[in-house]
Formats: C-alpha cells, structure tokens, sequence
C-alpha cells in the first residue's frame, strides 16, 4: 500500500525537525502504520506544525480515530515544551483547547497511546486518523488577555465603559493554571462604586472582587450563586482601584470552567458624594459630624458603608446648638422604602440623654426633645440592619415644629422597568400603583434632569436613543405619592 495520497508525509515526520506542516483550518490525515524497517519495534510517530501569528486560542478537533488505535495527541509551544493532549478515548472527548500569547510553530505528535514491542493492535495501515485546528485571536474580543494576570499588569478602563472580556482556557505557559484576569480603573474622589455584571458566559460562574488602592479585598460577587448580578461600596480613598475575575469552580482539568466563544461583560458606574453628601467619609463618629443650624434641612444617604467604627454600615453623625428648656421637634423624613432608621442624641460629652428612636419609610421619626443644659448636641442615625440606599437620602430637621411630610419615595421593580439593561428604549409599567397625572423624570448619577414626560398611561415607553450609556435614576411624581428605580443605559 502506498503512503502517496493517504499519508504524504509518513516517511519523513517522525521528529520535531521533520514534522509536516499544514495551515490552521486544515483537515489534516494520517496513519498509524507499522514499524519502519530502519527501526524494527518502534512505534510509528507523527509530528505536525503549524504557524500562530498572534495571541489567542488554539481549538483541536479529533474527527477520526482509526480502529484499534487508542490515539494520543500532545500539543508542543515553539520552545517544544508540551502544553496540552488529548488521550483519546479515555479521556471520554476527541478536542482540546489551550490559550496561547507567544507566536511561532507550534507542533502537535500523535501516536498510539499502547504502543509496545510487538505489533499487535497498536496500528491500522488501512484507515487514517483525521484532525483540525482552528485558531481564535484575542484581537477584538479581549485585547488584554495575555496581559492582565495580575495587578501589576491589570488591563485598564475607565468609569462609565462597557468592559468585555473571555474566560479561556489555561495558557501554555501556565498548564492547567485558570484564566485569572484583572482589570483597573481610577477613582479620585469619594463616592460610590457601582458595578454591574451585564452579561455571564455559560457554564462560567463568574466570581468578581474589588480591591483598593492597597489591594485588599473589599467586596466581592459570586454569581450567580448569590441571586445578584451587581453591588455597590463606598470608598473614600483616591487612587487605583481592581477588578479581579475567573471562573468559581476552577479545577485542574477543563471541564466547565471556561468559554472561549462568550464573553463576560461588565461596567462601573460612580457616585459622587460631593453632589449628594459632601461629608460622608468625615461624619463617621462625633470628631466628624456635620454641623448644622436650627431649620435647615440636612440630606444624607444610608451609603453601603465602609465605616470602621459600624463594622461596614453606615453611620451618620450631626451636631447642633440647642438653648435649655426649650422644646425642639426633631424629625427625619423622606426614609427609603425597606430601611429601619435609628436616631440617638447625645450631649457634649458624648453621652447619650435619648432613647433610641426608630423610623420607617411608613413611620417617619417625629418627636420632642428639651435639652437639660445649653450647648453642643449630637445626633446619630444608622440602619438598624446595616443596610443601604444609594438612590434615596433622607432628611433631617430640628426645630421647625414640622409634623407633615411628602410620602418617602417607593422603590419600583424589575416588573415596572424593563428591559434593565435597555438600550433604546425603557418600558416604564405601572399598572396596579394607581398613579394619574405623574411626571417621569430620567436623572444621572449626579442628580441632573436627563430627560422628562408626562405620564398619559399606565405603561409608557422611554426612547433612550439620544441619552448616553450609563446607569440612571428614574423617578415618577405624582400628587401623592413618589416611585424611584434604577436602570443601565447600554
């Protein structure tokens, strides 16, 4: 039986110096043939190359297996260091796939996996073996993947981009290491981290952190496992901040744990503190409180806290001059949907001369207090169960006998904004809240009027054609009563 036709290169591929080469895309075919008269009872061996010309993942399909050949199939870098195989059927799969930055030949060697001294059923001179490999760049789908394995080589974006990226397959210089990727973004000034994870790939269970400028680990999203797709932290350092990414359930074999075709997308949104809350990373205990005058209205939100003295939740400190023998009303309205308030007052010294008072978004704070003495007092306002609102500050007031207040705001739901992440256009639902007469109002992160309409029907939609991507605040107002959401602009 001749080789011409059915295997060109058998008598000249049995070392990397001779290997055959094809071009990726290739159908390549060959056999596994009996031993060479130039060296009885070695087995036969076949090496390919092929050229990679830029980062990105090699795929290796296995289309035929002849009979009674157990194959195996190793995957050598230009340095001929082996990165990968395939044994074949025992590894109960026929392909591979393996990430690769450095260009060069690459070379594959396949023989049969029982190979021994004798002939027996180590070789088919009659039906060929048949592969493919097929190359993926990053170029376009994930420039930084060869780049951003640490946070000294993190691959940097900025506020407000949609980030996308790949979980891929273990590199050929770090074998059956998982794809570990970092991203970096500038913050440079206090305020509100909001990260939204915009789309997963299958079968990756994306697992995401957030470092500071010191890299130590302040939140972190396991999804999705945790029922959520976003989160929000306060930070009150500048500087560097990372975002690290990879699979939950990374082993030490391939399995589910990468997705070299679907990428994962993100995006980071920032709230500033000094449009909403100037001190939030100074009113934090007694030294820090805000201080304010007899009627004015104090705005402060229930930030996600970072607060030391809190444990992580947020606490608000106010100070204030208060004459003896004097009735002062102290009230703090407009509490978030979902939040129990919880006020405390204290002297000068530190002492505390209240009970505390709880408040709801239903059972604003409203009572009396005579102080005993002239002079400084404090006020102190946490979330019972550290929880938070970014969306909605409340309001504090003392002295202006003030017993009515504009109903808190209600939080809408994903059943009355929809789709969330849109793109052009927002479905806005009310149906069932018996609202007339409203208005709808689109703010950005910094308070300012985007957009706004008048509600005519219960469900109306939003044409977001000329509002830039990022993430919003939507608000409907009407007579008596008040609904707030959040929604992603893509």
């Amino acid at each position: 039986m001749p080789f011409a036709g059915v295997d060109d290169c058998e008598c000249e591929n049995e070392s990397f110096n001779q290997a055959c080469e094809f071009e990726i895309g290739d159908e390549v075919e060959g056999l596994i043939v009996p031993w060479f008269d130039t060296a009885p009872y070695t087995p036969d061996r076949d090496y390919h190359e092929f050229e990679i010309t830029q980062a990105g993942i090699i795929t290796f399909n296995l289309l035929q297996e002849p009979t009674s050949v157990e194959l195996r199939t190793f995957l050598f870098n230009p340095a001929r260091e082996e990165i990968q195989r395939l044994i074949s059927p025992a590894s109960g799969g026929n392909s591979f796939e393996v990430s690769v930055c450095e260009p060069g030949t690459y070379y594959l060697f396949l023989s049969d996996r029982n190979s021994g001294t004798n002939q027996g059923p180590d070789f088919n001179s009659a039906e060929q073996y048949k592969f493919r490999v097929d190359f993926t760049p990053f170029l376009g789908i994930d420039d930084c993947e060869c780049e951003n394995e640490s946070f000294n080589q993190a691959c940097e974006f900025e506020i407000g981009d949609e980030v996308e990226g790949l979980i891929v397959p273990w590199f050929d210089t770090a074998p059956y290491t998982p794809d570990l990727d970092y991203h970096q973004f500038e913050i440079t000034q206090p305020g509100i981290i909001i990260f939204n994870l915009l789309q997963e790939p299958t079968d990756v269970e994306l697992r995401t952190f957030l470092f500071n400028p010191d890299r130590e680990e302040i939140q972190r999203l396991i999804s999705p496992a945790n029922g959520g797709n976003s989160f929000e932290v306060s930070v009150c350092e500048t500087g560097t901040y990372y975002l690290f990414l990879s699979d939950r359930n990374s082993g030490t074999n391939q399995g589910p744990d990468f997705n070299s075709e679907e990428q994962y997308k993100f995006r980071v949104d920032f709230l500033e503190y000094a449009t909403i809350e100037p001190n939030e990373c100074t009113d934090n205990s007694f030294s820090g409180a805000t201080p304010f005058a007899i009627c004015d209205t104090m705005m402060a939100l229930l930030s996600p806290g970072t607060d030391e003295s809190s444990g992580g939740s947020d606490i608000d400190y106010f100070s204030i001059n208060l004459e003896a023998d004097t009735s002062y009303n102290i009230v703090v309205n407009d509490i978030p949907s979902g939040l129990d308030l919880r006020l405390q007052v204290f002297d000068a010294n530190e002492v505390l001369v209240t009970n505390e008072i709880s408040g709801s978004s239903s059972n604003p704070i409203n009572f009396f207090f005579e102080p005993d003495v002239t002079g400084l007092y404090y006020l102190r306002i946490r979330e019972r169960n550290g929880r938070s609102d970014v969306e909605s500050p409340y309001t504090l007031q003392v002295g202006c006998n003030q017993t009515t207040s504009t109903p808190a705001p209600q939080q809408l739901t994903a059943a009355n904004l929809y789709p969330n992440p849109a793109n052009d256009v927002l479905t806005i639902d009310l149906t069932g809240l018996a609202i007339n007469n409203a208005q709808i109002q689109l703010l950005d992160l910094q308070g300012r009027k985007v957009l706004e309409q008048k509600l005519n029907n219960s469900i109306i939609d939003i044409n977001l054609t000329d509002v830039p991507a990022g993430t919003y605040f939507v608000r409907v107002i009407s007579a008596n009563k008040q609904y707030t959401g959040r929604v992603v602009r893509r």
